[in-house]
């Protein structure tokens, strides 16, 4: 379980309701995160809470002509994590002048 001790965040004083952003986070690996509160008497903390941090976006191989017009789409799929660095790393294939290559937004 984090504690203060553990890389952590403040952010703020007194009573009320507070948002952390956390940044710079690895691909696929486990995070643990809980709040905490520290006063004159110590340090009270909430309950524990797990994630994993995914990348995903949505990928269409497509057709070009030679000139470069599209002539062809397939259908959006969702890909994640290494799923989606194969596909990112995919190199356009050119056969007898058309062009296929995947696009992902």
């Amino acid at each position: 379980m984090p504690t203060i001790a553990d890389n952590k965040t403040t952010n703020g004083a007194g009573a009320g309701s507070y948002t952390s952003i956390m940044t710079g986070l690895s691909i696929s690996i486990t995070y643990y995160v809980r709040a905490y509160a520290t006063n004159s008497e110590g340090t009270g903390y909430g309950m524990s809470m797990s994630f994993i941090n995914t990348i995903c976006k949505t990928c269409a191989q497509k057709k070009y002509d030679s000139s470069g017009n599209l002539i062809s789409e397939g259908s959006d799929a969702e890909y994640c994590d290494s799923e989606l660095l194969k596909i990112e790393s995919t190199p356009n294939v050119v056969i007898l002048g058309v062009t296929y290559k995947w696009i992902c937004r």
